[in-house]
């Protein structure tokens, strides 16, 4: 069985096109997850999509843990302490962006 152990997933990437460097460096300090610059390669998950429309500014987070996007995705399996971090950087990134 399954049991909380309050350590986030070390498998957090933050994967970011060039021109979204700075922002991503600046957004994301501090934060604990890896930081992964995606040049002509596509990147994973769901910024793919973003990439092969030809958008040149991205970020996103990826990564894999047993529960992502599954019926066992539920606050018994994750908490707002490991999700408010990334929520943050994300709001400060779009702030800069916004600029």
């Amino acid at each position: 069985a399954w049991t909380t152990t309050q350590a986030l997933e070390s498998r957090r990437f933050l994967v970011y096109s060039a021109p979204a460097a700075a922002t991503a460096s600046a957004a994301f300090a501090g934060v604990d997850v890896k930081r992964v610059q995606v040049e002509q390669q596509a990147p994973p998950g769901e910024l793919r999509e973003v990439h092969a429309a030809g958008y040149a500014t991205y970020l996103g987070v990826a990564g894999t843990h047993r529960f992502f996007h599954s019926p066992g995705d539920t606050p018994r399996t994750t908490s707002s302490e490991a999700l408010e971090p990334i929520a943050a950087a994300f709001a400060r990134a779009l702030a800069l962006l916004a600029q």
